[in-house]
């Protein structure tokens, strides 16, 4: 670059200076003097190596503005690189190049001239280099940190979403149904087995009964009590489970469809069994039974759902009223299946707790006909939706 007239130079400094345009420039040199920019003053001196300079002073200030305006890369390397290898001469050392101004030094590079080492230019752009592979190194062991914690957290977040669906499949493939027309009934009452693995998926869903001796005794290792009904579940424990299996609780019309249909010929018309004997309950009645336990009147290979009268009380998702629609006929075909009452209309005035409740169904091993006759089928009675007692369960149902 010419910063005045009187600054010249031979054709070996500027193949000294620009030694890596070797291929460009003799014709740029030419085309310069063809223009009249610059001139050979070597002519008038034969004695002197052929040189060039600016044609005219005039010229310089031109010059000198088309490059301090120009944004050519190799003019842009050359202006970033002059001013911030000031601080770095006499093997001094200072701030180091930027991001963006080492990309634009590195991108002209091959357009401007030379670097001197004298100059500290070699020294800063090599520093700058050095900081910015640190940072990029800096920036991936940052983004594999995260990355790794962000993996650890998808792979937990899926272990668990995969375990609480494997344990979820176990459940619904154990929990057999019966079809009983416009739905599906559970076979069963739920069991210990069966609650707990709902337990292990998400003890927030389902927690643990714990008044449930049973229960805590089969969570240490006794695996006979597994099919024993689970109880001391509250009914909002039992919507819970039932929920999670994509499942709900019965209405109070659904549980006297599938009674009447499966059990009617042991009601009598007077709404009493005619063989009791037969159901886990009365005064010869000490515990509960296993939920696949199979009696005389059930032991011909039908699928039917089993302790839908006697064994445990069985939580419905009705409200509690005082007066209830009638039931539907025997195989699910109602027109209207009623959701009982409301949930304020559930509250016994009489209670100061005000807590709402729920319609229980089918009575337990603790009901005998000489002191409780609320196993009828027509038959229900209330329960606080906090309730949980040795002798309330549920069983779940599926409508397409």
């Amino acid at each position: 670059m010419y910063k005045r007239q009187a600054e010249q130079r031979t054709l070996a400094e500027l193949e000294q200076t620009y030694g890596h345009r070797q291929d460009v420039l003799p014709a740029l040199v030419q085309e310069c003097r063809d223009l009249y920019l610059l001139v050979d003053p070597s002519r008038n001196q034969p004695d002197q190596p052929p040189a060039s300079r600016l044609t005219h002073d005039t010229l310089a200030p031109h010059v000198r503005k088309r490059f301090d305006e120009s944004v050519a890369p190799g003019q842009q390397a050359r202006r970033i690189l002059e001013s911030r290898a000031v601080e770095w001469r006499n093997d001094q050392s200072g701030p180091v190049l930027d991001g963006p101004d080492l990309a634009a030094v590195e991108a002209g590079r091959s357009g401007m001239r030379a670097w001197e080492e004298e100059k500290g230019e070699i020294r800063l752009f090599q520093a700058s280099q050095l900081a910015r592979r640190k940072r990029l190194r800096q920036r991936w062991v940052t983004f594999g940190t995260l990355a790794s914690l962000a993996l650890a957290v998808v792979l937990a977040l899926s272990w668990d979403t995969l375990q609480d669906w494997r344990l979820q499949q176990e459940v619904i493939k154990a929990s057999l149904q019966v079809d009983v027309g416009a739905f599906k009934l559970d076979r069963y009452e739920v069991s210990i087995a069966l609650y707990a693995k709902c337990f292990r998926s998400d003890s927030q869903r389902c927690p643990k009964p714990e008044s449930n001796e049973d229960f805590s005794r089969y969570s240490d290792g006794d695996k006979q009590l597994g099919d024993l009904p689970v109880t001391d579940v509250t009914a909002i424990q039992a919507r819970a489970f039932c929920q999670w299996l994509g499942r709900r609780l019965p209405t109070y019309e659904e549980w006297i469809i599938a009674v009447r249909r499966w059990e009617s010929e042991v009601i009598q018309v007077d709404d009493t069994l005619a063989i009791s004997d037969q159901y886990n309950m009365g005064q010869s009645r000490s515990s509960l039974w296993p939920v696949n336990r199979v009696t005389a009147d059930t032991q011909d290979g039908a699928l039917r759902p089993l302790h839908l009268i006697g064994n445990a009380w069985e939580w419905t998702s009705d409200w509690y009223s005082t007066r209830h629609e009638p039931a539907g006929d025997c195989c699910g075909t109602a027109t209207a299946n009623p959701l009982g009452g409301t949930r304020e209309a559930s509250i016994d005035p009489n209670e100061p707790a005000a807590i709402p409740r729920k319609v229980l169904k089918g009575g337990s091993f603790l009901c005998a006909e000489n002191y409780c006759s609320r196993y009828r089928p027509s038959s229900r009675i209330p329960e606080s939706i906090e309730s949980a007692t040795c002798h309330i369960s549920f069983r779940c149902i599926a409508r397409p």
